[in-house]
């Protein structure tokens, strides 16, 4: 897959908690240069989805940051550079009385604060 030598190809992405493009940026098509690690197996490129997705990523204020996603999302659904069959599913469950649990739903363990957590 990193090699994109493929016609058509199956793959499993995952997404955080915070929506981003950045997986699609023209810096994240698997390359030599990148040693092959970048996300963007489909090859997307875009300018203008790259400055957005680059301005997005560095923007805190949601309200300014709603309507750059959208536009992405817009695009994305326009040009079509790949067909998300089903997410993945992340379960996490604990048993009643455990303290300081917080449900990750991203790409880390639930356990990512485990020092902190602790039964009444």
């Amino acid at each position: 897959m990193p090699n994109r030598q493929h016609d058509f190809a199956e793959y499993a992405t995952t997404a955080g908690v915070e929506p981003s493009g950045s997986s699609y940026t023209s810096a994240a098509i698997p390359a030599s240069s990148n040693t092959y690690l970048a996300a963007n197996y489909s090859g997307y490129k875009n300018p203008t989805f790259d400055q957005l997705a680059n301005a997005a990523e560095f923007e805190l204020n949601r309200a300014k940051r709603a309507p750059m996603l959208a536009q992405m999302q817009y695009m994305w659904s326009e040009e079509l550079p790949s067909i998300p069959l089903f997410p993945q599913v992340s379960i996490e469950v604990h048993k009643t009385g455990l303290v300081n649990w917080e449900a990750t739903g991203a790409n880390s363990y639930p356990t990512f604060r485990v020092g902190a957590m602790y039964f009444k």
